[in-house]
């Protein structure tokens, strides 16, 4: 009889967590501009990169970083493909700097069309960053879309 009432109580928290934390919706991640940029090894058709980047998580669960991939482009002319080397872990409730290992394969920037001597003369750079992370918590999996830019300015 004992293990019988344990086992309705122990249902009845899985039914009552299960429902509680599945019904509340996924809140974004708050991605800030990166503190640093280190290179960690460069070819003439890839660089391998760490970034810290503060990240918050407004969720009261944890978010795993499963996939990150994207295209950056320079003026308007895709030069290479970005994607994280390893998952990372990013904690419930937290605001924290995370290290970020990246791969950028630039092997794109001779069929781009790409010339260093007409952006200097333009004296403006942007740069563009499309992509997908895909995130997963739990039972949760989830592709989030993103596109940052950036205009530098040369004097």
């Amino acid at each position: 009889m004992k293990l019988l009432k344990m086992t309705y109580l122990a249902v009845f928290l899985g039914t009552f967590i299960l429902f509680n934390t599945g019904c509340k919706p996924f809140e974004s991640l708050t991605v800030q501009e990166p503190e640093t940029v280190e290179i960690e090894s460069a070819t003439i058709s890839n660089m391998s990169l760490i970034i810290q980047l503060p990240i918050h998580n407004p969720n009261f669960y944890p978010i795993k970083v499963k996939k990150l991939v994207g295209t950056l482009y320079i003026n308007k002319n895709a030069v290479g493909k970005i994607a994280n080397k390893e998952t990372f872990k990013i904690p419930a409730n937290s605001d924290k700097l995370h290290k970020l290992e990246v791969d950028v394969d630039y092997s794109d920037i001779f069929d781009s069309g790409f010339s260093l001597n007409r952006i200097l003369r333009n004296k403006n750079l942007q740069l563009k960053l499309d992509g997908k992370l895909t995130v997963r918590s739990f039972l949760m999996k989830k592709e989030i879309n993103f596109q940052k830019s950036k205009s530098i300015e040369f004097k």
